[in-house]
């Protein structure tokens, strides 16, 4: 109950903190977040075998979308003192959340990413899983550099008419 309340229904901690003193049971933030994490081991399995089937979909659609993760702003905070130190650092510094959608008729597999890949690697992670012997799965996102593939030649790729109209009109 714990892990929806915070990844389903979007519920922080230290609301679901809050909630558990209000009806008698308090329970603070930091255990609760001991609780979801031992959920989280136990299906993580899961997640991977998500992952392999999703591979298996004729239809794919993804996209980034920014994303703040503390550990890695730390990172970049590093990297910046580093920099100003003289030490060069070619390292990433964005952060991105990415949406695959994985459709095979009436079944949707929806997988997130978040991280400093960009949209493109996190599917080419998901593809390595595809059994070659399937034809190439059509692709749709827009037209950006970073939602190419490693393998883009081993997959059809639909960019989204939308942008292109919204890009010729301006």
């Amino acid at each position: 109950m714990i892990a929806l309340c915070r990844y389903q229904l979007g519920l922080p901690f230290h609301r679901l903190e809050q909630f558990q003193a209000l009806v008698g049971v308090p329970v603070a933030d930091a255990t609760l977040w001991d609780q979801a994490e031992q959920v989280a081991s136990c299906v993580y399995p899961v997640v991977e075998h998500l992952q392999q089937q999703a591979a298996q979909s004729p239809l794919f659609y993804h996209d980034d979308t920014g994303v703040r993760i503390q550990t890695l702003l730390d990172e970049n905070h590093q990297r910046r003192a580093a920099m100003d130190s003289g030490e060069a650092s070619e390292l990433r510094v964005g952060m991105y959340t990415t949406a695959i959608v994985a459709e095979d008729g009436e079944q949707t597999i929806v997988l997130y990413f978040s991280g400093r890949e960009h949209a493109g690697e996190n599917l080419s992670k998901v593809l390595i899983h595809r059994d070659p012997s399937l034809p190439k799965p059509v692709v749709m996102s827009d037209a950006l550099a970073a939602n190419t593939l490693a393998q883009e030649a081993e997959v059809i790729r639909c960019n989204c008419l939308a942008h292109g109209v919204r890009s010729f009109s301006d």
